[in-house]
Formats: C-alpha cells, structure tokens, sequence
C-alpha cells in the first residue's frame, strides 16, 4: 500500500493500474491498460482480501473496468 499524501487515501499496488486504465487517452493503449489493471485485479483476488476498504476499492475499479470496456465497444 503506498498513501498518496494529497488526500490520505490509501492507493493500492494493483490500484496504480486501475488508474492508468481510466487516465489512458490513447485509444490504441486503452486496452492494454485495461486488460492490464483487469489481470491485477484477479492476481489481488487470489489472496485474502482483509480490509474493507480495500474491497471496496476493488469492487469500485471493477465498476469503472466495466464502464471503460463498454467505452470501447
């Protein structure tokens, strides 16, 4: 976890990802990045998620992943 001083939210590793997905304005990298933060995702997943922020921070990207891929079609 790395806290982004700017606001004290809590920015998570596989968050970062998440970020440049949703930051990308080149459409050829759009989904790279997407298919990038998607896959940080799942790897995430595959351990215990123990706090409930970080739930529902996943939960949130998750939305916005479906939101940016509905963009792209």
């Amino acid at each position: 976890m790395v806290s982004d001083m700017s606001d004290s939210k809590t920015i998570y590793p596989w968050e970062k990802t998440y970020i440049a997905a949703a930051d990308e304005t080149d459409a050829s990298k759009k989904r790279d990045r997407i298919d990038e933060a998607v896959a940080a995702i799942e790897q995430r997943r595959s351990r215990p998620v123990t706090t409930s922020d970080e739930q529902l921070a996943m939960i949130a990207a998750e939305i916005g992943l479906g939101e940016l891929i509905s963009e792209l079609d």
